[in-house]
């Protein structure tokens, strides 16, 4: 009984632990400190996503996405992280030379080819940001989020063909989304 009773409460205090994922990975990182690679990882993604609510949160993100790389542990979907929250901090030539190392390690990684090319537009560098749309579009044709942000770039540079047909591949995808239909009117009374 004496022995059943201990476990129950050692079972117990671990659930503390166990309890969110920063309790988790804290612990980890506690234990086996510069060791366990996810813990990192996971540590800095569970910040990160908690920046759009505040953004210190990606202060948080950005120290354990770079402990990684000062322990030569980084993944290519660790510079990617850390070259978004260079670009959430308008910080656009780290930002580049992140999703550079990232793409070195993982040359047909989707999200690094579409966040610098969303990168290259807002730094107004529009025929680079097009060669990594059509990369990553042949990676992931359907993605929306590539289409939405391909058809901005032809906006702004004024191929609005190329917006419409991007407009009109997001209402095949989505025809639930109002707003495709407005950016295509809009794009097809700019064309003429």
């Amino acid at each position: 009984l004496a022995a059943s009773s201990m476990l129950a409460y050692l079972c117990y205090n671990r659930t503390k632990v166990w309890h969110s994922t920063k309790t988790l990975w804290e612990d980890v990182i506690a234990k086996f400190p510069y060791r366990v690679q996810t813990s990192y990882k996971n540590l800095g993604n569970y910040y990160a996503d908690l920046g759009p609510t505040n953004p210190v949160y990606y202060d948080s993100a950005f120290t354990n996405y770079e402990i990684l790389v000062k322990i030569h542990m980084a993944d290519a979907g660790t510079y990617s992280n850390i070259a978004n929250i260079y670009g959430i901090r308008k910080e656009y030539d780290k930002s580049l030379d992140a999703y550079n190392q990232a793409l070195k390690m993982d040359s047909n990684n989707f999200d690094a080819h579409l966040d610098r090319a969303i990168t290259l537009s807002v730094m107004k560098q529009y025929d680079s940001a097009l060669k990594d749309y059509d990369f990553a579009y042949r990676l992931q044709p359907n993605s929306e989020k590539l289409l939405e942000n391909r058809a901005s770039t032809y906006i702004y540079i004024k191929q609005y063909a190329n917006a419409v047909a991007d407009y009109n591949k997001l209402i095949t995808i989505n025809p639930d989304r109002p707003d495709y239909y407005l950016s295509r009117g809009a794009a097809e009374y700019d064309k003429g």
